[in-house]
């Protein structure tokens, strides 16, 4: 599967995420140095999570060391690629253009292939 971005700017597509109850369409960025899906908290919430019974995980932040809450996605689908049971952190981003990042925990189920000059990126099942 084929997805272009513009190739000015970082890749980003439109992600499909299923939770316990709920559905939601947003935007993505594709962050390769991300080790899973991260999620603002409210759209966790849409989807059906109670953070507040969650477990927690420490993660490296710009800023350092932070706990989140982290769940488990029942699918992410950038087009026809789709993984079930997919690990995902809640944590807001700087750009709230971009809610979602679309990190290794979805992306290492493909081999990828990532062309910033031209502008798009490969997943093939591996």
């Amino acid at each position: 599967m084929r997805i272009p971005f513009p190739p000015d700017i970082p890749p980003r597509a439109i992600v499909r995420l299923r939770g316990r109850r709920a559905e939601a369409e947003t935007l993505g960025l594709i962050d390769t140095g991300a080790s899973v899906v991260v999620l603002p908290r409210e759209l966790a919430e849409r989807l059906g999570y109670d953070l507040a019974t969650a477990p927690t995980v420490q993660v490296h932040t710009a800023n350092g060391l932070i706990r989140v809450p982290t769940l488990t996605l029942a699918e992410v689908a950038l087009g026809e690629a789709r993984v079930r049971d997919v690990e995902a952190v809640c944590h807001a981003l700087d750009d709230d253009t971009l809610p979602v990042l679309i990190g290794l925990s979805f992306l290492r189920q493909f081999v990828v292939t990532l062309d910033f000059r031209r502008g798009f990126l490969i997943l093939e099942e591996g």
